[in-house]
């Protein structure tokens, strides 16, 4: 009981440096990079509206520049917004939003097949029985954690299929399952120690258990990979 209770005050101190390295990195995003950027534009603006009559040529010149300006920090803006959320979890909901992103990955997968002479992957999501209204953080966690574990297996597995599940099980847990066909986990996978996995896959262990939940990488029997991923609700 003593090790257990330890090993929870471990992981909810990881949790509480993990949050707070995120903010740091936020605020530091938006004091060193964004409130400047946007500071000098209204300073621009200001320029530019003292030449609009004397010398209109070099006004429509700067105007032409902040338009550049303000759509570079346009798209700063969108990508810190979808880090912390993805747009489409609350255009779209979880499963659309899904069904987008493996629409995604499929084409550039299948130009890469095509390009090496090789079949190419074929990821498709099993329609799962209508989901209850879930949590904004349990939304997030299940769409990175899917969308994380279609990359490895684009990237890694040589798959020719891949599967997408989820449901709701009685005891009140959204189960994600990730499957392919490939060529499995590298043999030196299993001879790492809990935790010390690439990047990649720690993620997905890392996302699971910040809700409480946990997520397994394992070889399948008939060949393969499956990421089980299982989030309280």
């Amino acid at each position: 009981m003593k090790l257990l209770a330890k090993d929870l005050q471990e992981s909810r101190e990881k949790l509480v440096l993990a949050r707070e390295e995120e903010r740091r990195q936020i605020r530091k995003n938006l004091h060193d990079d964004l409130a400047p950027r946007l500071a000098a534009l209204a300073l621009n603006v200001a320029t530019a509206e003292k030449y609009v009559v004397k010398k209109p040529d070099i006004a429509i010149e700067m105007l032409g520049d902040l338009r550049k300006v303000i759509r570079a920090t346009v798209d700063e803006i969108r990508t810190l917004v979808h880090d912390l959320r993805p747009p489409s979890l609350d255009e779209l909901g979880l499963i659309s939003a899904i069904e987008e992103r493996i629409s995604e990955l499929n084409k550039p997968a299948r130009l890469l097949a095509d390009e090496q002479g090789i079949v190419p992957i074929h990821i498709h999501l099993h329609e799962p029985p209508l989901l209850p209204d879930l949590p904004a953080a349990v939304e997030v966690a299940a769409y990175r954690i899917v969308t994380e574990s279609l990359v490895n297996v684009i990237k890694h597995s040589q798959a020719t299929e891949c599967t997408v599940k989820l449901h709701v099980s009685s005891l009140n847990q959204l189960v994600i399952e990730v499957t392919d066909n490939g060529t499995g986990l590298d043999p030196s996978y299993t001879l790492r120690l809990p935790g010390k996995g690439g990047i990649g896959l720690h993620s997905l262990r890392e996302r699971a258990a910040e809700l409480g939940g946990e997520c397994s990488i394992e070889q399948v029997e008939r060949g393969g990979t499956r990421v089980l991923a299982i989030l309280p609700i």
